[in-house]
């Protein structure tokens, strides 16, 4: 079987399977692997900009210009004949738009199976991984892989006080405009322990002003920009600083992760968030996975500590 995947999660997914040796082609965001290096490479997305306002303006100019974000190469796409091609619908900027893929391949013969895997919670995510492995024709591979992981994840349940309301949480997705984290995250502060401010559980993300997030009085500030690694955050951590917010939630403890694979990345790597999630709200540090980094920090010390 040829596989194409064209979500980071996806790749992910197919890793945890063992089964990248059906990867024929991936997105620009499927890095981090050795082997991931010689598959072809079939998107672009945008130049990375100085700051995250700058970003979001240049999302939105490629939105009214042609709609696409992330930019396909339909050509090498048909010539790699796949069997399988793995994307998303539920987010525009995170990859190629779905008709964009189903026009590239609409004359290949055999047509290609498409799936998408659009999660909005932490059993859904479990899901699509089963899923997949049905798609690749390697069901009880996943047998293993999920039982791994939903070991971790009912030991980190065993952390949360559930009868307890646990610390009002805001997962802040991008600084510029101010965006708290929809889809499976409010799920994940709750199941964590935490009350989540912003989006009901499976809600896109959504923009929020400065004035109404300090109104409603976060407990605990989570900053994980989306598609940002851990050493490129400052810019996002300045923007809260300009902002105000920061001085006005002085004192809130504030976790700084990689956005890169963590909450916005829908994979096995969301239990290991989760786990670092139920461990910091219900204040375990010595149950903090080693595989999720994170920076401590209190809001008002941010710009001095960095």
């Amino acid at each position: 079987m040829r596989v194409v995947s064209l979500v980071p999660s996806a790749t992910d997914m197919l890793h945890a399977l063992d089964a990248l040796d059906l990867l024929v082609g991936r997105d620009h965001d499927s890095t981090g692997l050795p082997m991931l290096d010689s598959i072809p490479c079939l998107t672009k997305g945008l130049d990375p900009a100085s700051t995250p306002a700058a970003i979001d303006a240049a999302v939105r100019d490629a939105q009214q210009d042609d709609g696409t974000i992330n930019h396909l190469d339909a050509e090498q796409l048909r010539q790699l004949q796949p069997d399988l091609i793995l994307t998303q619908q539920c987010c525009g900027v995170c990859s190629p738009l779905h008709q964009d893929v189903l026009a590239a391949v609409a004359d290949l013969s055999p047509a290609p199976e498409v799936v998408c895997f659009d999660p909005t919670s932490i059993d859904q995510v479990l899901d699509d991984i089963e899923q997949l492995a049905k798609a690749i024709r390697r069901p009880d591979t996943a047998t293993s892989v999920l039982a791994t992981l939903r070991a971790v994840y009912w030991q980190a349940q065993d952390l949360v006080g559930h009868y307890l309301d646990g610390p009002r949480t805001a997962v802040i997705e991008w600084a510029s405009p101010l965006y708290l984290a929809g889809h499976w995250t409010p799920g994940l502060i709750r199941q964590a322990g935490g009350t989540p401010i912003g989006p009901e559980p499976g809600a896109p993300s959504t923009i929020i002003e400065c004035d109404q997030l300090v109104a409603a009085a976060p407990e605990r500030l989570i900053l994980a920009p989306c598609g940002v690694a851990l050493a490129d955050t400052a810019p996002h951590v300045q923007a809260l600083h300009d902002s105000g917010l920061l001085k006005q939630l002085t004192g809130v403890p504030l976790a700084i992760l990689d956005g890169r694979s963590t909450f916005s990345r829908p994979g096995p790597g969301l239990i290991d968030t989760f786990a670092w999630l139920a461990a910091w709200l219900m204040d375990r540090p010595e149950h903090l996975p080693q595989s999720v980094q994170a920076e401590y920090l209190d809001a008002g010390d941010v710009p001095s500590a960095r």
